[in-house]
């Protein structure tokens, strides 16, 4: 760096540079109420340095300094920093095919959801007062249409008539029949049954890889009651998490569980249930499945655990759930040496 490149440095660090349309005002060292501009595209300056060197002076190194930084400069001297952080993009390999995909969308999830429900088993209808029920595959199909087009259940008659004359229902129930199934815990495991269907014929792209995780949601419901410190009424809605294992190739869902209970003991039932469509043969998950019955139900069917290991100050782990055991013995896991780092295996076997 020449000895103009480092004045304009500094200059740009202390000084206010304003554009002025083509051109940056930049002020003088030497006199605070003269300004002299730059012309960044014609490399040119008003000053006399660059009037009788034809040079670039540390005027025009000031201004290119100051674009490079990003920067504005208060008048009380504070300095702003602006960063232009670059959205990551992902191409389109065929135009064709994602436009084609965008535009049938509604017609295959139409589609798809008929042939998924009409395996559906009618439950055994016993005489009595009131209406006959619905087929159970209508009432489904209705149900998953009004979530997959977010309307309520009044506006999503007019769509589900429209199927109707498709054939890809055969009738149109009241719209109370979708809100009634719903509040029905019989609902829960017809819904995870199609969950796990549809993501069955996923098992040849997987390639035995998944993963398991959860997320938190809150309800409508709420609970309340009054405070007596703060003489007030108070109200707190409930949590909910859903617990899930997917495929890391195509992220389809594989089991699901919607429970207030921890992250922990979800493993071994989503696991059975994601091995009744598919191979697994590796699992992924963060520090909160870290137990000593995970890792054993992963080893008993021989698939390798990607696990993040837990940060403890004990000798002897103490997982959330399930009994301890020696860090020694838990190290020589298949799977859980892979999990934890180098770092963590030092720390461990120093305190045995």
């Amino acid at each position: 760096m020449d000895a103009r490149e480092e004045r304009g440095r500094q200059l740009a660090s202390v000084a206010q540079i304003k554009r002025v349309g083509r051109r940056w005002a930049v002020p003088s060292q030497t006199s605070a109420s003269e300004r002299y501009l730059v012309d960044v595209e014609g490399a040119a300056c008003t000053c006399p340095d660059y009037e009788e060197r034809r040079g670039t002076c540390k005027h025009q190194h000031a201004v290119l300094f100051w674009i490079a930084w990003g920067r504005d400069v208060g008048a009380d001297g504070t300095v702003t920093e602006t960063i232009t952080l670059k959205r990551k993009t992902y191409g389109q390999p065929c135009w064709s095919t994602y436009n084609a995909s965008q535009v049938h969308e509604r017609e295959y999830v139409e589609r798809l959801l008929a042939a998924l429900c009409a395996g559906l088993v009618q439950p055994p209808y016993t005489p009595g007062r009131g209406s006959k029920p619905l087929p159970i595959a209508d009432v489904v199909f209705a149900v998953i249409l009004k979530v997959f087009t977010t309307l309520s259940s009044r506006r999503a008659q007019s769509d589900l008539r429209e199927s109707a004359a498709r054939g890809n229902i055969r009738t149109v129930g009241h719209f109370n029949a979708i809100s009634k199934f719903l509040a029905d815990p019989a609902s829960t495991p017809i819904l995870t049954s199609l969950i796990e269907e549809s993501a069955a014929p996923m098992r040849m792209i997987e390639n035995g890889q998944y993963a398991i995780d959860s997320t938190g949601f809150s309800t409508v419901t709420y609970d309340r009651w009054f405070d007596q410190k703060h003489g007030k009424l108070q109200a707190r809605h409930q949590w909910v998490k859903l617990h899930l294992m997917a495929g890391t190739a195509t992220h389809a869902i594989t089991a699901a569980r919607v429970t207030s209970e921890g992250d922990c003991p979800q493993l071994p039932t989503l696991l059975a249930r994601t091995r009744m469509h598919h191979d697994v043969r590796e699992c992924s998950a963060d520090k909160a499945y870290s137990s000593v019955e995970n890792h054993d139900v992963l080893e008993s069917f021989g698939i390798e655990a990607f696990i993040h290991s837990r940060s403890t100050r004990w000798s002897t782990p103490r997982p959330r759930c399930g009994r301890a055991t020696s860090s020694s013995s838990r190290s020589t896991k298949s799977g859980f040496s892979r999990a934890i780092t180098p770092a963590a295996t030092s720390k461990r076997s120093s305190r045995c």
